[in-house]
């Protein structure tokens, strides 16, 4: 999303989208919260799995757990490398998105299984 169509969606009162790409980003900012916030640097990623509403992201000592709806578009910039942030949508901000829009309700950071 370019500065202009952030500032525009921002003035309509729209949530910052749940996920911002890069063609080229060496890492992912997780925002699970509004005061908590990891960088996994893409060098250090595993594997993913999406499971219906349910993206698991698995780095080489962490498990990003992301819980949504759509998260078919967040999946397959995953997949590409080329997601730069990945934050929730605050839960009264659901009803302004698009049915299609992807959404993440919520992140989990978590010591991955060994």
């Amino acid at each position: 999303m370019s500065l202009r169509e952030q500032f525009d969606a921002k003035n309509a009162g729209l949530p910052p989208p749940c996920m911002e790409t890069a063609t080229q980003t060496n890492t992912i900012v997780v925002y699970p919260s509004a005061d908590e916030s990891w960088v996994f640097p893409w060098a250090r990623f595993g594997c993913a799995n999406l499971r219906a509403d349910e993206l698991n992201m698995t780095f080489s000592d962490r498990e990003v757990v992301v819980r949504g709806r759509n998260l078919e578009r967040v999946f397959q910039q995953v997949r590409e490398f080329h997601v730069e942030i990945l934050r929730t949508v605050d839960q009264h901000f659901l009803p302004l998105l698009q049915d299609s829009d992807p959404a993440v309700t919520s992140i989990e950071v978590r010591a991955a299984k060994t």
